[in-house]
């Protein structure tokens, strides 16, 4: 199993974390609020430093699973959830979904946060996690930035500074430059954690989960950078320029019962 860049601990962690502790807060918000996790049994799918899990727990989660293919984040996320982890509450997992599907329980909510966008073969995976889900189970999805909106490169990894530039310069030359400033030798974009999908490969992952959707977002935020990522999201109707103008998707599924 190869790791992306995008799993290293940074050193600056401290600071990552404030900022990872603003977006949980804004995924909670824009899947509508935090559901009731009372006695809950609930999957973190891509639960990095397990920040989200520790809402979850705090909200009264009776058992909570964490999943991820970076044992050093899975590391950060026993030590942040310690008492949690003694008590018996939280089960990490280290690997890809497939080699634990078959055993895992089935769960009452399922989310997952900034991670979908870097998963290969995503209408396999979507599926497949909602195949976990109780009947009239919850699946919260919050994924972004998508890979064609104007910085889905994340920047950080392959330099670039100016929206859109990856798009101009195409896959071949973004894999190179995550390789030359990384220090890394990925044979494909998708090894190095990016998926390079559009929004309607994402729409139709949902799709095939067979789930009820009861919320889907595009592009939701507040703020400044809110109303720039709105403006975005009234271009995504128009011919030819959707898939370039959605920069967060945004849903709520619940299991057929």
């Amino acid at each position: 199993m190869t790791v992306s860049m995008f799993d290293v601990i940074p050193d600056n962690l401290a600071e990552i974390v404030t900022k990872v502790r603003r977006h949980d807060q804004a995924y909670w918000q824009r899947i509508g609020g935090m559901p009731d996790f009372t006695g809950k049994r609930v999957l973190d799918f891509g639960c990095g430093i397990g920040t989200l899990m520790l809402d979850m727990l705090e909200a009264g989660a009776a058992e909570v699973f964490g999943l991820d293919i970076a044992q050093n984040r899975l590391d950060e996320a026993r030590m942040r959830l310690g008492s949690h982890v003694q008590a018996g509450k939280v089960t990490l997992l280290c690997g890809e979904l497939a080699k634990f599907a078959r055993t895992l329980p089935k769960f009452d909510v399922i989310v997952t946060k900034d991670t979908i966008e870097h998963v290969a073969g995503l209408d396999q995976v979507l599926p497949m996690l909602a195949r976990l889900l109780k009947p009239g189970g919850l699946f919260l999805i919050g994924t972004s930035p998508l890979y064609y909106s104007p910085f889905g490169d994340h920047g950080f990894v392959t330099g670039y500074r100016w929206p859109w530039l990856h798009v101009l310069k195409g896959k071949p030359a973004v894999l190179a430059a995550i390789n030359r400033l990384n220090g890394t030798e990925f044979q494909t974009l998708e090894a190095a954690g990016l998926n390079g999908l559009a929004p309607r490969d994402y729409l139709r992952a949902i799709d095939f989960c067979y789930c009820d959707i009861m919320l889907l977002e595009i592009n939701p935020g507040t703020g400044l950078k809110g109303l720039a990522c709105q403006a975005l999201g009234w271009c995504a109707a128009l011919p030819g320029l959707g898939r370039y103008a959605v920069v967060s998707l945004y849903a709520v599924l619940r299991h057929r019962d």
